[in-house]
């Protein structure tokens, strides 16, 4: 009573006002900001208790757009090279760059759900989830089986949320030699991490034949999907994993027309998306608006043949806002306006990259703790030394539109 009586009296003075019963706190304050209600839980015993519950998490997470705004991307694996973007009104905004003060290391962004970003850490083999909005951590245990695997040609991962069991789950994938077979196909090794077991195990191999030009997947529908060549014929194909089921199968294509060519997998808005050459003309972007349902695949946009574009052009967003989609071209960062067909870009363009795949994740702002499950083995908190850098951003012809302002995170164990 004195905590809510207080909290009353702060905000009005000495006025008192009429009780609020908690559910309507609980939707006022499901409308506020991460931070804000970061900031909230020091107000009383009430309120901290109720911004951790795992109903007010999952209420929280339910009204978050399924557009997400911040993108957290290492552009050519160099070292200490996190970088944070916002997008806002389509103009993506550098926010921080990360330094895990790990010397001579390099970092793998193997996925993002739900607000929690799942990374690699190469130098000490370290894999942890992070929800960059709340700065908690978790780092998932050491195993020889998976630990060290980043290294190796052709390791694949993914991430993501296991709704049946209302659950986290992280998948590795090393190739595995198939002794048996005289054509000598491999399939992957599949090790799968549970948060709520907070362990590894192995689970059935990937299809035979199959290899998967993807290093992350692409979550979408409760599970993870790959662009695979099928040998002997390097058929390219979708390939999924329910993270349920935990079974592979493969994902039905559009109808394409002509001589249309998978290049690329993503996700809009809940869906899954796919790149398509259309006959060195276009590139096209296809949605599956029903899961599972190959007549359900619509073509959403049309990007013009550039050979700019040839061979390193990756959409970042998947979705349009106002007329615009985030790509990446070379490494670079831009957006491409569908109504006036022109591309400027967001970052220092850099020609050295030309052909380098970044590595990148969307997520939205989340109160998902991967403690929530299990305190072992925490990562309390980020230092965070603001430095002001004046950047630019360059349109298509070159010309300087406008600044934005870095701010480096250092990470450190609690």
């Amino acid at each position: 009573m004195g905590c809510r009586r207080g909290a009353q009296m702060a905000m009005h003075g000495s006025a008192i006002v009429p009780y609020l019963p908690l559910d309507v706190i609980a939707e006022i304050l499901a409308k506020l900001s991460v931070k804000s209600l970061l900031q909230f839980r020091v107000v009383c015993k009430s309120w901290c208790s109720l911004i951790s519950s795992h109903q007010f998490v999952k209420k929280y997470l339910s009204q978050v757009t399924t557009s997400p705004s911040r993108l957290i991307m290492n552009p050519f694996g160099l070292v200490n090279d996190l970088t944070f973007y916002h997008l806002h009104d389509s103009i993506v905004v550098c926010e921080s760059s990360i330094d895990f003060r790990i010397e001579e290391s390099e970092y793998c962004v193997m996925g993002s759900c739900d607000g929690l970003v799942c990374v690699k850490e190469c130098h000490h083999g370290m894999i942890f989830l992070w929800n960059p909005s709340t700065r908690c951590a978790k780092i998932l245990p050491c195993t020889s089986e998976v630990h060290g695997k980043v290294y190796e040609l052709g390791w694949k991962y993914g991430f993501g949320h296991d709704c049946n069991s209302d659950d986290y789950k992280v998948l590795t994938l090393s190739p595995e030699e198939n002794t048996l077979d005289k054509m000598e196909y491999f399939s992957y090794k599949s090790m799968m991490y549970t948060l709520g077991t907070d362990s590894w195990r192995r689970i059935r191999d990937s299809p035979l034949g199959c290899v998967f030009v993807d290093k992350s997947a692409t979550f979408v529908s409760g599970a993870l999907h790959w662009m695979a060549d099928q040998e002997p014929s390097l058929t390219r194909v979708i390939i999924s994993l329910d993270l349920t089921s935990e079974t592979y199968i493969e994902v039905p294509q559009p109808d394409y027309e002509y001589s249309s060519e998978l290049a690329e997998v993503g996700a809009s808005r809940g869906c899954l998306c796919l790149l398509a050459y259309d006959n060195d003309e276009y590139y096209d972007i296809w949605v599956m608006n029903e899961y599972g349902v190959r007549e359900s695949w619509t073509k959403s946009i049309k990007i013009p043949f550039m050979w700019e574009f040839l061979g390193c052009l990756k959409p970042l967003t998947w979705f349009i806002e106002n007329g615009e989609i985030i790509l990446s071209i070379g490494g670079n960062v831009a957006s491409y306006n569908a109504n006036r067909n022109s591309v400027r870009y967001l970052s220092t363009k850099n020609d050295d990259y030309l052909y380098r795949t970044p590595e990148y994740a969307f997520y939205v702002e989340s109160l998902v703790s991967p403690n929530a499950y299990s305190g072992d083995n925490e990562i309390s908190h980020l230092n965070i030394n603001i430095v002001q850098e004046k950047r630019v951003v360059i349109n298509a012809c070159g010309a300087t539109e406008n600044g934005f302002t870095s701010i480096t995170w250092q990470l450190q164990d609690a």
